[in-house]
């Protein structure tokens, strides 16, 4: 008998062994249109995974046919993942974020037939993408009417959902052969990079290297069947999705949200003991924290300064558990000086519902000075490092393991290894690696040479065994001095002004690094009450702060790794310029593209940041 629902043999065989082992107990929470949540057992559940497994055979889908799945982070989107694999087809995920133009790729490159999407709006997107309606034979649609005709058959999901009767004996033997059919080292999904620097490639994950990482994950944290997790992360993200599936193997209380802006409000209700994000949602809790206190007036924005500061000490000295940051009792009166956890801040904790044992951050890098901060002020902050090829999570502080500044040591278990190259590249050797890239057979050979993942990331691993990345070998920067440097921990440390939103450095080829940079207007125009929209001629002023910020940001650094001169981008990168991917990485290469002219101008430019 397994000794973890982990070890079943593929995923479907996990959800229905899950099912069958807790029956009534709740396994998911899931919001309400009016608020609040409604549970839903593991019985139940795999119902509706049966059911739809079974719609979607009825309408021809058949093993290792990929079907693209393009939705919104919620229950249902677990649900039509596991009918997906149900039918030994492959999931193809989409972020829900991704416009037509690119969509278009994924589509033809996956060989996709079939696509379920959450609401019309997608539907949309997805038919009139670059050969959507031409590759598509059918659609399935979760809720609303779909306008016009699409040319192929539409099925409502939701009925298929909701329909009381559970499939026929037959189509219940057919799903049950499906499953014990399906091996662990057979595909289970292809999932597109995020495509920085260059077209998405499709990364092919089995079975069982998604259930390996999740017994890495397992035996990394301890979860129970006491734990409660808010899921808002996007699912077509291999991080959540993976985390997703060791939560549900340990029984967690699963809660779905009511969407990004609700995340402090449904976490206020649900209480999760157990967070995974990202630095930007950090970022805009702290900003949103300084924003308030400066809205206090000078003395509590002075007070929350002090504050900060002392946890950002705190979380120095004493790491991810949580202390009482020293310094406080000059700045906050003897009456407010209570124990920590009713402390300063009390009310930022209790906004999370107060029971938080860790946080997981991933994705991209989070600023140490931050995950000093959440670690101080009461919320234990684990920065973890991966990547979708490894599948994905290689490395992570635990509260008993962290180093700040590192992305932890490799996952327990002895399954997951990571040594650096000679040219300072991070390679990983786990049964958790991907079988290869879809349709692309040299780069497969290339990114598995000598059975070792070649992660593109550069790195180094301390003595303890803690890894730090120093940045992607493909966008390492020669200068025409023959100088070697990573741009992101540069752009990491300007990030931390709280007057620069973005930072983009470039420079090869050069004989110095440049930057653009993406203001935080809202921040300067409340410190320093300087709106360049409303009075071009203080542009001078808005020059000069952000040359005072890089001077300062940057004053440690080497004198090559200094950014000698700055331009201002009006508006972010986004999705829809293509300068943004949907996981929220800039996209260096477009934007160098993009900003061609901009980026030789400042060669030759005044706006020099020395």
């Amino acid at each position: 008998m397994p000794k973890t629902l982990l070890d079943s043999r593929n995923l479907s065989a996990l959800a229905a062994r899950a099912a069958a082992e807790r029956g009534d107990a709740t396994g998911f929470l899931v919001p309400v249109p009016d608020g609040g949540f409604r549970p839903v057992t593991y019985r139940a559940w795999f119902g509706e995974v049966t059911r739809l497994a079974a719609g979607l055979r009825n309408a021809g889908v058949r093993p290792r046919d990929r079907v693209l799945l393009m939705m919104e982070t919620r229950y249902e989107w677990l649900v039509c993942d596991l009918a997906i694999l149900s039918c030994g087809a492959w999931t193809v995920p989409v972020y829900p974020n991704l416009p037509s133009a690119q969509l278009g790729h994924p589509i033809a490159d996956s060989g996709s037939r079939v696509a379920i999407v959450s609401r019309p709006e997608l539907a949309s997107r997805v038919l009139s993408a670059p050969g959507g309606r031409e590759r598509l034979s059918a659609l399935f649609l979760l809720d609303g009417p779909l306008a016009g005709d699409p040319g192929m058959p539409v099925h409502a999901v939701r009925p298929l959902l909701e329909e009381p009767a559970a499939p026929s004996t037959e189509e219940l033997d057919a799903l049950r052969v499906l499953r014990e059919s399906i091996h662990p080292g057979d595909p289970a999904t292809i999932l597109y990079t995020s495509g920085t620097s260059s077209t998405p490639k499709g990364v092919v994950l089995s079975h069982g290297a998604i259930l390996a990482n999740g017994r890495s994950i397992e035996a990394t944290f301890a979860f129970s069947d006491e734990d409660r997790y808010l899921s808002f992360l996007p699912l077509a993200h291999t991080f959540e999705r993976t985390v997703t599936y060791s939560l549900l193997a340990a029984g967690v209380k699963i809660a779905y949200g009511h969407g990004t802006e609700a995340v402090a409000r449904d976490a206020a209700e649900i209480r999760p003991t157990v967070m995974v994000g990202v630095p930007r949602l950090f970022e805009r809790i702290l900003a949103s924290a300084r924003e308030r206190a400066t809205a206090r007036g000078p003395l509590v924005a002075r007070i929350f300064r002090a504050a900060e500061a002392a946890a950002v000490r705190s979380g120095r000295r004493h790491g991810p558990v949580p202390r009482r940051p020293s310094g406080l009792r000059r700045f906050v009166p003897r009456a407010c000086d209570l124990r920590w956890e009713y402390g300063f801040f009390g009310p930022l904790r209790r906004r999370f519902g107060g029971c938080l044992r860790y946080i997981v951050s991933g994705s991209a890098p989070l600023a140490t000075r931050e995950s000093l901060f959440f670690c101080g002020a009461g919320f234990p902050m684990l920065e973890g490092y991966g990547l979708t090829e490894a599948g994905p999570v290689v490395s992570v502080n635990t509260l008993d393991a962290w180093k700040p500044g590192s992305v932890g040591r490799v996952l327990h278990g002895g399954q997951m290894e990571a040594r650096i190259a000679e040219d300072g590249e991070i390679l990983v050797r786990s049964p958790s690696v991907m079988i290869g890239y879809w349709n692309l057979d040299r780069e497969t050979r290339e990114s598995l040479d000598g059975g070792w993942l070649h992660t593109g990331d550069l790195g180094v691993i301390d003595a303890d065994g803690f890894i730090m990345i120093t940045g992607r070998k493909k966008d390492m920067i020669v200068t025409s001095g023959g100088k070697n440097i990573s741009p992101q921990p540069i752009e990491d440390i300007l990030r931390e002004s709280p007057y620069i939103q973005e930072a983009i450095v470039f420079g090869d080829q050069r004989p110095y690094l440049v930057a653009l940079l993406v203001p935080d207007r809202d921040a300067i125009e409340r410190d320093h009450g300087l709106s360049v929209a409303r009075d071009p001629e203080r542009a001078r002023d808005l020059h000069a702060l952000l040359r005072s910020e890089i001077l300062r940001a940057t004053s440690d650094l080497a004198p090559h790794e200094r950014i000698r001169r700055f331009d201002i981008l009006d508006t972010p990168p986004t999705i829809e310029a293509g300068t943004l991917t949907p996981t929220l990485k800039v996209r260096r290469t477009a934007l160098a593209r993009e900003h061609a002219a901009r980026i030789s101008a400042l060669y030759e430019s005044h706006l020099d940041a020395r």
